[in-house]
C-alpha cells in the first residue's frame, strides 16, 4: 500500500507539470505590430483593472503536443496563459476562434461590448487594436484569436495573438472578473 501511495504522489508531483508550458510575463513584444498594440493600450487598459486587462507572456518552453496539432497546441497555450496570468475565474471555458480577416474581427466586435467601448471611450484605442489585428491576420507567423471566457459569476470577451516566431502571447480581456460590477465604476 505504501508503494501505491508513493507511486501516486510521484505521478501527481512530477507528471502533471510536464504537460504545462513554462511562461513568464514580459513588458515588450518582439513583433513590432504586437508591440504597437500592447504599448498603446496596456497602461490605460490595466489602469481600469476591474474590467480590462492587457497581458504579454513569453513562452519559455511549449507544452507537450500529446497528439495535438500545432493549431490545437497554440490555442491550448493561449488559453493557459489567460487562465494563468489574466484570470482564473474563467474556470468553465475559454473559447477562442482563429480570426483570419477583417470581416471575422468586425463580426466579433459587433457582437460584443467592445463595440460600445470603442464608440464611447476612445482612450482604450480599440480602433487601433482592430486595425493592427487586421494586419496580423495576414501574417503566417501569427495567429489571431477572438472569443469568450466564462466561469461562476464571470464572463468576458477575449482578443489574443500568438506570435509563433517569437513564442509570445498577447491577450486583451474585457471582463467583470467575478465581480458584480458593470465595469463602468
Amino acid at each position: 500500500m505504501k508503494s501505491l501511495a508513493t507511486s501516486l504522489a510521484f505521478t501527481f508531483a512530477f507528471a502533471t507539470p510536464a504537460f504545462a508550458a513554462k511562461m513568464v510575463l514580459v513588458s515588450k513584444a518582439a513583433n513590432p505590430t504586437v508591440e504597437a498594440i500592447y504599448s498603446s493600450v496596456q497602461a490605460e487598459w490595466n489602469k481600469r483593472g476591474n474590467c480590462m486587462e492587457a497581458t504579454l507572456v513569453k513562452v519559455l518552453k511549449r507544452s507537450n503536443a500529446n497528439g495535438r496539432t500545432e493549431a490545437e497546441l497554440l490555442s491550448a497555450m493561449t488559453r493557459e496563459s489567460i487562465h494563468r496570468f489574466v484570470t482564473q475565474w474563467f474556470d468553465e471555458s475559454i473559447d477562442l476562434n482563429i480570426t483570419t480577416s477583417k470581416d471575422d474581427l468586425d463580426k466579433f466586435f459587433n457582437d460584443t461590448q467592445l463595440e460600445v467601448i470603442e464608440e464611447n471611450e476612445p482612450q482604450f484605442k480599440l480602433t487601433l487594436v482592430r486595425e493592427k489585428l487586421v494586419t496580423l491576420t495576414s501574417d503566417p507567423s501569427v495567429v489571431v484569436y477572438a472569443g469568450y471566457g466564462s466561469g461562476n459569476n464571470t464572463a468576458g470577451e477575449i482578443l489574443a495573438v500568438y506570435d509563433k516566431k517569437n513564442d509570445q502571447i498577447l491577450s486583451l480581456v474585457y471582463s467583470n472578473f467575478a465581480s458584480d460590477s458593470d465595469c463602468g465604476d
